[in-house]
């Protein structure tokens, strides 16, 4: 069969002119500028793409982290919480002081924890110097927006919490972020534990994280407002982020997305947020869209190369198809020629090229590209009209292989012998690009008359290789994965106690650690329940951890389980949901640590406390505050102690040294606690002694020693003790002479007494010694000055003077010289004064930072020969009162009848204050007075509380209801000749007046 003509045999047809190539020409220049322009727009949208993703993959993971962050140090402080709520001992506060600071130990979000009251004064935090200090509270953010949960304040500046300010140009560029938990003591008392989160931790922990500069984060709350940003942005904190689309066209509707839109500091940002789902805030993360533009630029560039490439090829092409046209008819014959060989050829090799769909390629015996089909060109990026009749190993093979395969062509030709032909055998080619790939190649020798070509089959199995590479490196994970779980499985029974549960709470899994602190077999604890280990007592912590689980949510708390043999033991437990494809709860994972031998320290060292403070207040009770209640010397005698620590060192004693010689005796040793109480107690001892010795050794009898004596036989006893054991004594000592009017003192180191003359006036008693303890030498002397009926003496330790106000100041020796002089212008028994005082300096709010006593001694005017007895308000005082009114009406000359009846009234009257009386000042006493006149008797009662307004009418005394129904009033009133209540200035007085018998 004849070949068919050739085109190019044929002539040039007449529309193929110049018009039509150059038309074509520009066709084909705009046609392949449109195909880049098209393709660098597919680039850029993959690239915004790919880096929203990766921007919202960020988001993802830096919100997940501060949500973690801060859920820890909400779990903190709900732990701090509970251990402030259950607080009832007096010694807690040393011990909440170390539980703050070891709650914040080791969490470097964490600046510091501090527990507050509604005034903004520090009273525990686990940083010690902001202790006492005040917190403006409306800074952290309104008490009345504080819900039963943790809430989150405003980002502010500062580093302490009493240092904190809000945001502004010139802050400070530490920052920190409030979380506030309001709280009730076990008193009822509100409290505020604030978390102070380190904000500038949160801003490191991204950089640290992304480390990456082109990214920029900002954390804000609902209302846009920038709380934490990396050190990238620009805007200052407390800066409005309203602009942002995140805050104008998502948020409230979405919790998450991105966008590409306006930036914090940039124009056109490529953004991700998300809203945390436990707190108010917006993570967002933004990178400047210049960074696609950057990544675009080298694609453009080539792109750019490969269109002037292509159009130089498209010029070349039109200048030679011109050229061609103008040579057409000097050439025709030849091309006819070649014509008729090219055809020839082509029909050899078609069916061979055309029929695979593996790249194909033929070469000749001098390893020349003689077909190369189109599957081969896009294999290896190269035009076949580039590679006919080029070497094939010089383009195709990579440089290591070249000398190989020219090797292999001679020996082939030379023996007719090749080890490689009519096999599949796996190697490797070059790209254009000169990267190499992995093939399957088949090289079959063909025959075609006298001339010898090699066909060869390439399969590229760069995506096989991937697979099984993939397959392989996973196969590895896996094995180490598993490895490294059956390790860490290992290490946690080793450690913790473990278990598993059903969606029904059903046990499944139970390591040993759980058999052999529950005392079950594990055939006992599979498939039970774990309310298996639950106390029969009502437990709310099983109710917070049941909502806990029901939500979803991973539960932290320790719990009092229950052995099988009924005892108990304590666990930390941690117990974490786990949901299904569905979302649905599959099982729970209950990991514990066991805590018991932990909490039974805890319970013995609060006991040894418990038991600790017991016996020092006994000594304090019995050794150092304890005194007479009305003395011989015409004196009136009324003291308070009260201890910062439940045990202080301060003392009191009172010492009658005859009928008209009184002293009295009010030290503070330094130092808290039982030790302190015991020195206190020492140190009176040691003046009892002192003044023993003194009065056995006097020459003169009836003259006691002088006080400079007395304090200078002390100090030798005594310094040698106290400087051994590093310790001082501050003390003043009186005596008051009230046969001569004089009163005589000598100071060491103590808070100055206040004289208070019957007219107002005030003179302060200096001291002349330092503190005993302090300095060697016995040289000690003594002042006196004139004390007349009707003046009042004032002492008190230095715990009052240095104690704290609300507002911060303290309360200082001028404050409290002007309280005393007006309470004692109006009240004229001490007891009364003396508790009216206490109750207008150590109100509510003021803190003690040191031990307190205060001694009020008064002299009654000439002729006064009142009664006074001073008792504790409760039942166990009854028989003291009865025993007081029995013995001042049977003095009186009243028969023994009215006696009795007189007796029974003051009983009630007693009574009903300990049962009745409202707002009474703790620890201040029932202060009775009786003095008897010439024609009637007057007992008074006075005590401290909210006024009594006795109904005007008593109604008639039911005795069918006794003793309820009106009849104790019945009897007072029937007792008295006269009956006053009064109220002034917080102390109430009773008085009964009763006529005596001509």
């Amino acid at each position: 069969m004849p070949a068919a003509a050739s085109p190019l045999s044929a002539g040039v047809p007449e529309w193929f002119n110049s018009r039509l190539v150059i038309g074509v020409g520009v066709a084909l220049s705009v046609g392949i500028l449109a195909l880049g322009i098209g393709f660098l727009e597919f680039e850029r949208t993959k690239l915004e793409d790919a880096q929203s993703a990766q921007i919202e993959q960020y988001a993802r993971l830096l919100e997940y982290q501060t949500s973690s962050q801060i859920a820890s140090g909400e779990s903190v402080v709900r732990a701090v919480s509970g251990s402030i709520e259950g607080a009832t001992g007096a010694g807690d506060s040393a011990q909440l002081g170390r539980l703050l600071e070891d709650s914040v130990r080791g969490r470097a979000q964490l600046r510091s924890l501090s527990l507050l009251d509604t005034s903004g004064q520090v009273l525990e935090s686990s940083t010690p110097g902001d202790v006492g200090k005040r917190v403006d509270l409306p800074v952290l953010g309104r008490l009345s927006d504080i819900g039963p949960r943790a809430t989150l304040g405003k980002v502010l500046a500062g580093r302490d919490l009493p240092d904190l300010t809000a945001r502004g140009p010139a802050a400070s560029k530490l920052n920190a972020l409030p979380l506030l938990w309001r709280l009730k003591t076990a008193t009822g008392k509100p409290m505020v534990l604030v978390a102070l989160f380190n904000a500038d931790h949160f801003a490191s922990q991204y950089e640290l994280t992304l480390n990456d500069p082109s990214l920029r984060v900002a954390l804000a709350d609902y209302s846009g407002e920038l709380l934490v940003a990396s050190s990238n942005v620009a805007l200052e904190l407390g800066s409005v982020l309203r602009k942002l689309p995140a805050f104008s066209a998502f948020l409230p509707g979405r919790e998450k997305g991105r966008y590409i839109g306006t930036g914090m500091d940039d124009p056109h940002v490529i953004t991700a947020f998300r809203t945390s789902r436990q707190w108010p805030l917006v993570l967002v993360v933004e990178r400047s869209y210049s960074e696609v533009w950057r990544e675009l630029g080298g694609l453009a560039t080539w792109t750019a190369g490969a269109l002037a490439l292509a159009w130089l090829v498209i010029g070349s092409l039109c200048f030679a198809a011109l050229r061609s046209l103008r040579r057409h008819n000097a050439v025709s014959a030849r091309l006819q020629m070649a014509d008729q060989a090219v055809f020839a050829s082509e029909a050899r090799n078609m069916a061979v090229l055309e029929s695979s769909l593996d790249g194909v390629l033929t070469i000749d015996a001098a390893g020349r590209v003689v077909a190369f089909n189109p599957a081969a060109e896009r294999m290896f990026g190269r035009d076949s009209t580039a590679v006919i009749g080029q070497p094939m190993h010089v383009l195709l093979m990579p440089p290591h292989l070249r000398q190989a395969h020219q090797d292999g062509m001679a020996r082939y030709l030379q023996t007719g012998h090749g080890p490689v032909l009519n096999r599949r055998i796996e190697i490797v080619a070059m790209h254009s690009d000169e990267s190499v790939f992995p093939i399957e190649l088949t090289i079959v020798p063909i025959h075609v008359g006298l001339d010898l070509f090699f066909t060869a089959t390439v399969r590229d199995i760069s995506e096989r290789k991937k697979i099984e590479a993939e397959k392989a490196t996973l196969l590895s994970q896996y094995r180490v994965v598993a490895t490294d779980l059956e390790r860490q499985k290992l290490a946690l029974d080793e450690h913790a106690i473990v278990s598993i549960a059903d969606a029904d709470e059903r046990i499944v899994y139970a390591n040993d650690k759980l058999v052999g602190i529950s005392g079950y077999a594990r055939e006992e604890l599979i498939g039970k329940a774990h309310y298996l280990f639950r106390r029969d007592v009502p437990d709310p912590v099983y109710g917070e951890l049941r909502a806990s689980l029901a939500a979803g949510k991973v539960w932290h708390g320790e719990l009092v389980k229950r052995r099988r043999d009924g005892g108990t033991y304590w666990v930390s437990n941690t117990t974490v949901p786990v949901p299904g494809e569905d979302g649905r709860i599959r099982h729970y994972i209950t990991i514990e640590t066991d805590v018991s031998e932990l909490r039974r320290t805890e319970f013995a060292l609060k006991e040894a406390r418990r038991r600790e403070l017991d016996i020092g207040s006994r000594i304090q009770q019995t050794l150092l505050a304890a005194t007479p209640a009305q003395l011989k010397a015409r004196l009136w005698l009324s003291s308070y102690s009260e201890a910062s620590r439940g045990v202080d060192g301060d003392f009191v004693d009172v010492i009658p040294l005859g009928p008209h010689i009184v002293d009295v005796i009010a030290g503070d040793v330094m130092g808290k606690g039982v030790p302190a109480a015991l020195m206190g107690a020492a140190t009176k001892l040691q003046f009892s002694r002192s003044i023993a010795e003194l009065l056995a050794a006097a020459d003169s009898a009836g003259e006691p020693p002088q006080p400079a004596a007395i304090v200078a036989s002390v100090h030798r006893a005594m310094t040698g003790h106290l400087q051994a054991l590093e310790a001082f004594v501050t003390l003043t000592y009186l005596r008051i002479e009230c046969a001569r009017n004089t009163i005589t003192w000598v100071g060491c180191g103590h808070e100055e007494p206040l004289v208070i003359r019957g007219d107002g006036a005030t003179i302060s008693l200096p001291n002349q010694h330092p503190p005993m303890g302090v300095v060697d030498g016995d040289v000690i002397v003594q002042a006196a000055l004139p004390l007349a009926p009707g003046d009042a003496v004032f002492l008190c330790s230095d715990g009052l003077t240095d104690a704290v106000r609300p507002d911060g100041e303290r309360i200082g020796r001028e404050r409290l010289n002007a309280v005393v002089r007006r309470v004692l212008r109006a009240h004229p028994s001490p007891a009364a004064a003396l508790h009216t005082v206490r109750r207008k300096l150590l109100h509510p709010g003021v803190q003690l930072n040191d031990d307190v006593t205060m001694v009020l001694v008064m002299r009654p005017e000439a002729g006064n020969t009142t009664s006074r007895r001073e008792l504790p308000i409760s039942l166990g005082s009854l028989r003291a009162v009865r025993d007081f009114v029995r013995t001042q009406a049977l003095d009186a000359g009243l028969p023994e009848e009215v006696a009795g009846l007189f007796e029974v009234a003051g009983v009630e009257v007693f009574t009903n204050i300990v049962r009745h009386a409202k707002g009474l000042l703790p620890g201040a006493p029932v202060e009775l007075m009786a003095h008897c006149g010439p024609q009637e008797l007057v007992l008074e009662f006075f005590y401290l509380g909210e006024a009594f307004i006795p109904p005007a009418e008593v109604v008639e005394a039911d005795f069918a209801a006794f003793p309820e129904g009106g009849f104790g009033l019945t009897i007072i009133r029937s007792a008295s000749d006269a009956l006053v209540y009064d109220h002034h200035d917080g102390v109430n007085s009773v008085r009964m007046t009763r006529r005596l018998l001509g």
